[in-house]
């Protein structure tokens, strides 16, 4: 049943090769790009393939942070206070919004179609498509 919602194979082998585009060129950039879901993201630009092919597969790129930031909040959270106006909170949120904002001007400039692909539940996430990778501008 699953099966049906996956992309046919041809598709999910470009997404890959495209990810591992992505990858690099965010490495290019001073970033630390991880391909792939990772449960314990590790700090940095994380690449992924959503294989779905219902027209919401492709890749993504989000920005993780690292945990020790939204520790506190998160154990002051599970004990009933109201983080909402905690600077950690605040701050979280401002390296998030900087983040996606850096990396979708990074990845237009080396020539992707990068656009904005948050949804409720995954704030922050960028869309990557090819946009003729010799489309980007060189740098002098």
């Amino acid at each position: 049943m699953f099966e049906e919602l996956r992309a046919d194979e041809q598709s999910v082998a470009e997404w890959n090769r495209l990810a591992e585009t992505v990858v690099r060129e965010l490495r290019l950039a001073g970033f630390t790009a991880t391909p792939g879901p990772g449960r314990d993201a590790v700090p940095g630009a994380q690449v992924v393939v959503d294989p779905l092919g219902d027209g919401g597969g492709g890749v993504f790129v989000s920005w993780h942070r690292d945990p020790a930031l939204t520790r506190d909040v998160l154990e002051k959270m599970t004990h009933g206070e109201d983080v909402r106006q905690m600077p950690e909170v605040r701050h979280s949120g401002v390296i998030a919004a900087e983040m996606h904002r850096a990396m979708l001007a990074i990845l237009n400039s080396a020539g992707f179609t990068a656009t904005d692909g948050s949804t409720d539940m995954d704030p922050f996430t960028i869309r990557v498509e090819p946009g003729g990778k010799d489309a980007a501008v060189p740098c002098s």
